[in-house]
């Protein structure tokens, strides 16, 4: 009887242990470059992406605290690839692709990550009487976020003829924000700057 005990409790340790070895854990920490410490109350969430295009999986999804800690645990399975996103009202989103190779049934997987907060520049250009039909200014993004779907792009700029406009571009927060600037056909020219505040917005205005 003894022999069967022993036996039962043997065979339920090594599946106890199969099951812990087969399994993948993904954890680290999410940091509030704006303010300091954790990413205090952003959603973060783990998804499979299966082979083939099937259905995604969304394996969890968490509220971090202060301490911005994270950890997923589950299943080792063959997929495509792993997505985490961790999203937050007013914060850029994080959203990485993770390969299936980078898991290990040996050890976790530790991935940190650091975001800011968002803030706005309202660029506002006047000309009102131009002096010749051909009169415009031209301007380029100097320093700011880049890399963003809402960034603004570095690319020149042009406006021609009466203009009244605004435009707005994302920044991240306490951080500067400048353009280059050139009025055509004239030696006006020079550089734009600003330092733009967590979930606010600030104007440079140009009048030419």
């Amino acid at each position: 009887m003894r022999k069967i005990a022993l036996l039962t409790l043997l065979v339920s340790m090594v599946f106890a242990c199969k099951k812990e070895d087969i399994d993948f854990t993904l954890k680290g920490t999410v940091n509030d470059a704006t303010f300091g410490g954790g990413l205090t109350g952003a959603t973060i969430t783990l998804t499979q992406i299966p082979i083939g295009g099937s259905t995604p999986k969304v394996l969890g999804t968490a509220t971090l605290t202060s301490d911005g800690k994270y950890s997923f645990t589950f299943p080792r399975e063959k997929v495509e690839k792993y997505i985490l996103t961790v999203d937050k009202t007013n914060y850029f989103t994080i959203s990485e692709d993770i390969s299936f190779s980078s898991f290990s049934t040996e050890s976790d997987l530790e991935k940190n990550y650091t975001t800011t907060a968002k803030s706005w520049v309202k660029l506002i250009f006047r000309n009102e009487a131009p002096a010749t039909i051909g009169d415009g200014l031209t301007f380029t993004k100097q320093s700011g976020k880049v890399g963003c779907s809402e960034c603004c792009p570095n690319e020149v700029n042009t406006l021609v003829g009466i203009v009244d406009t605004a435009i707005y571009c994302v920044n991240d927060a306490n951080t500067e924000y400048s353009y280059y600037f050139n009025v055509v056909n004239t030696s006006i020219q020079g550089i734009e700057t600003i330092t733009t505040i967590p979930f606010d917005t600030v104007t440079i205005t140009k009048t030419y």
